[in-house]
């Protein structure tokens, strides 16, 4: 499934790709020696030899590689199709739906923005930089990825919360597999998001607040009366809870209650919230 971006934006090309996902391991950005391709028997024991250094399994794996490939391949697909009757054909029926309208929506974005645009909309830790196709992304290490001038894969899956695999080594094209949204427990917090929500309890003023608030939803004149604090002295102790996600606000005729977001600090750990709670 491959969309061309229209030519009032010719900066790169993307392609949306759906599965329940993809695993990539030991790569390396040097090319591995395959019979025929006119590199030398050296090369190809060589090749052997540096997998078999990182571990026993891969060096057999590089070794049945090279000698018979065309053997191996039919092995493991004849093992991925036992695989997927036993184990994923039921649940790739149930999420298959869900994958291909995630595309869907992917591709009618992309039609009216660009990749790096979109790129920053669906992943969390993804940040637009500059006016130009660069994106950073927050990951173990924070990297910039230059899309434009190459095509983008963006493989949605299901099952690979809370992980994101970027691939921008090689440069016929930059990859990335993304859990989908929907599919994500709760969704996923950027960096900024966290960082805000465990500062806003880091004061004790605020710590004394979130106590009060956990029993019932209660308004600012109340909880001013019974921390015998000024009214504008809770609302700026407040502030920085409800920024951070962790206060919710219902409004009742006149009277605003606030009541503290116990799944989302529930999701901080059970230790936040048992610290909170006593």
């Amino acid at each position: 499934m491959t969309f061309a971006p229209p030519a009032a934006q010719p900066r790169s090309s993307a392609t949306v790709r759906t599965g329940t996902g993809t695993g990539q391991h030991g790569v390396s950005r040097r090319r591995t020696a395959r019979p025929g391709d006119g590199r030398s028997d050296g090369a190809a024991e060589e090749s052997t030899r540096r997998c078999l250094r990182r571990s026993y399994a891969r060096g057999e794996l590089a070794r049945q590689l090279v000698a018979a490939p065309l053997e191996l391949r039919d092995r493991l697909l004849t093992a991925l199709r036992a695989a997927d009757t036993a184990f994923f054909a039921e649940d790739w029926q149930r999420l298959r739906p869900l994958l291909e309208d995630h595309a869907r929506e992917v591709r009618r974005r992309l039609a009216a923005r660009s990749p790096a645009d979109v790129l920053s909309e669906l992943l969390p830790t993804a940040v637009g930089v500059g006016p130009g196709e660069r994106v950073r992304l927050d990951k173990l290490q924070t990297d910039e990825v230059k899309i434009a001038p190459r095509p983008l894969v963006l493989v949605p899956s299901a099952r690979v919360w809370p992980h994101l695999t970027v691939e921008h080594e090689h440069a016929s094209c930059v990859t990335v597999q993304y859990p989908v949204p929907a599919a994500t427990p709760g969704g996923q917090l950027t960096l900024r998001d966290l960082h805000d929500r465990l500062m806003a309890l880091t004061s004790p003023a605020r710590m004394e607040l979130c106590r009060h608030l956990l029993g019932e939803p209660i308004t600012i004149s109340e909880l001013a009366a019974r921390l015998g604090s000024s009214e504008p002295q809770v609302s700026r102790a407040l502030r920085p809870l409800r920024d951070a996600g962790l206060v919710r606000s219902t409004r009742e005729g006149k009277l605003v209650r606030h009541r503290l977001a116990t799944d989302v600090v529930r999701r901080l750990g059970h230790d936040v919230l048992a610290t909170v709670a006593r």
